[in-house]
């Protein structure tokens, strides 16, 4: 319109100019979708990537970009979430390829991600048998945190597939705000069945089959299977929880010497994040017990049952095992995060797991409770419950009265203590038909359809999963909204299930209670439980992610 001469008129519109500029182009590129794509092909200088996987060494090139017609396409980036803030200009990730058949020697890079266009390639060198079958687990990850995870397999002179798209967060906006975890964990099994525990922490990463893990994670859900039906009181209910306490730190430090024999720095790691897919593994970290096991006699620690600070000096030294302290148990003094992909089908699609902190919402308040129980819970316990829960909870007796209730109010705490029926996969409450079966939870179960992400309070029965389904019912009530979900890794008798809800109910509606990480909320109530005598509580974790405020 003319000269840009002087300061009035013409040149004074310059930076309004440049603002309408930018904003177009960031509204043109934000209508373009870009997606985590691979090329495979040979790793010489100057050659095309066909995608075909050959015998010897491939190269894989990751990128972040629209899609290209010819590249193998795993699940769309969200950009718009992580490029949110309009200072940000770029991210920069962590891309790692972990080799499942054969196993080999993961290799990792750094792909930093404009806010607009096409990021460069981030190559990855798999190095290929003669024949036969191959599969690789690609992950993307910042600050050891996954973001998203996909499969690549195929067969060696044969085409390259991507199966197994994965993300795990819709809002990753400010990602550089975000605390870092110290490890991360993606426990899966390749299409023959094979285990195995993919690790990453600071440019190290780990792919080990472990095996041994899993026999000591099923010797841990037995002896706290016992804890759960525990019916003695006095000094036989310290006594019987004293036995139990070192069985289970027994097992508890095999686990950690284990892990630690193939993970470097492991005992260093404060904050972890597990993510499970395709696989019925669990990996109980809470239960870790980085001390040399106690003896059969072992005493309780005297710290732990005056209330005292727990620490080193509980013990006479570093090899003392004369004395067995709860303080030790990782899921004590870690916060570790899970998340768990019901992946079953070896062609499955992208997944959005869970709902996530933002910068406009990282406090989940609690204004308003809903309590349904099963009829095999004492009615007096479901009493104690509803008073720790306040005047002002909706009880209910039909899954119908329950829909009902998120529907007519915003529910923002969910607490069930249903029975289940393991023949048809559902929960009762109150003893009403029909039950509830898995696979008609949905959001009107979870948020009514309100804008609420409700903390759930799952304890009850076998809530807590099997050996094939880790999660059991968490998983789904994650799928429909629930922004945390608060489960256990064995069974519940009701009196139990009971107890550790009012407990927890206690706990999360303290009057004058500051807002803590989740993380550090499971922890306290871990602690508190089992100062309480409830055992059971080791037991306990939580799904959802560890920045949310509660």
């Amino acid at each position: 319109d003319g000269g840009f001469n002087h300061e009035s008129e013409e040149g004074s519109r310059a930076p309004e100019l440049e603002e309408r500029v930018e904003a177009a182009l960031d509204a043109a590129a934000a209508t373009v979708p870009r997606l985590l794509q691979v090329y495979v092909g040979p790793p010489e200088a100057g050659a095309v990537a066909d995608n075909v996987l050959r015998a010897g060494l491939n190269a894989v090139d990751a990128f972040i970009g629209p899609a290209e017609e010819a590249a193998l396409r795993a699940a769309l980036f969200p950009d718009r979430e992580v490029f949110a803030d309009p200072t940000l200009n770029h991210v920069r990730l962590t891309m790692v390829l972990a080799p499942l058949i054969p196993r080999g020697e993961p290799v990792r890079t750094e792909l930093d991600v404009p806010r607009t266009g096409r990021s460069s390639d981030a190559r990855l060198l798999w190095q290929l048998p003669a024949k036969g079958r191959v599969q690789a687990r690609l992950l993307v990850l910042h600050r050891n945190r996954v973001i998203q995870t996909a499969l690549l397999s195929g067969r060696v002179g044969g085409a390259a597939r991507v199966t197994e798209r994965l993300v795990l967060w819709e809002a990753l906006n400010h990602l550089d705000e975000r605390q870092p975890f110290d490890r991360t964990f993606v426990l899966n099994h390749d299409d023959d069945g094979a285990a195995a525990v993919v690790s990453h922490a600071d440019g190290a990463t780990t792919i080990e089959a472990m095996d041994e893990v899993d026999a000591t994670t099923e010797r841990i859900r037995t002896y706290l299977l016992k804890a759960t039906q525990l019916t003695a009181s006095g000094r036989a209910a310290e006594e019987a929880a004293r036995k139990i306490l070192i069985d289970v730190a027994v097992e508890g430090n095999d686990l950690y010497v284990t892990l630690e024999a193939h993970l470097a720095r492991f005992a260093e790691a404060r904050r972890i994040q597990i993510v499970t897919a395709r696989t019925g593994r669990f990996l109980p970290l809470e239960l870790v017990y980085d001390r040399p096991a106690p003896d059969e006699d072992a005493t309780m620690c005297a710290n732990w049952v005056a209330g005292s600070q727990c620490g080193p000096h509980c013990f006479a030294d570093a090899d003392d095992t004369s004395v067995v302290c709860p303080s030790v148990f990782w899921g004590m003094n870690r916060v570790i995060e899970r998340h768990h992909a019901p992946l079953t089908a070896a062609g499955g699609t992208a997944f959005l797991l869970t709902a996530t902190p933002t910068r406009k919402q990282r406090t989940l308040t609690i204004t308003h409770a809903a309590l349904a129980a099963s009829a095999k819970v004492r009615p007096v316990d479901v009493g104690r419950t509803a008073e720790a829960l306040g005047a002002g909870t909706t009880r209910v007796a039909t899954w119908k009265e329950w829909a009902a209730a998120l529907a007519a109010t915003p529910t923002d705490l969910l607490v069930l203590m249903p029975h289940t029926d393991p023949a048809e996969h559902s929960l009762e409450i109150a003893g009403s038909k029909p039950t509830l079966r898995s696979g008609r939870i949905e959001a009107r179960h979870v948020t009514g359809g309100k804008d609420v992400h409700p903390v759930v309070v799952l304890f009850g029965c076998d809530t807590a999963g099997s050996k094939d389904d880790p999660a059991g019912y968490a998983t789904r009530f994650m799928a429909k909204g629930a922004a945390v979900v608060f489960s256990t890794l064995t069974m519940l008798l009701g009196r139990h299930a009971a107890a550790m809800s009012e407990q927890l109910a206690t706990a999360l509606l303290a009057e004058g209670r500051t807002e803590q990480p989740l993380g550090q909320v499971v922890a306290t109530f871990r602690r508190d439980a089992l100062r309480a005598g409830l055992i059971s509580a080791l037991a306990v974790t939580a799904y959802g992610d560890a920045d949310w405020k509660v």
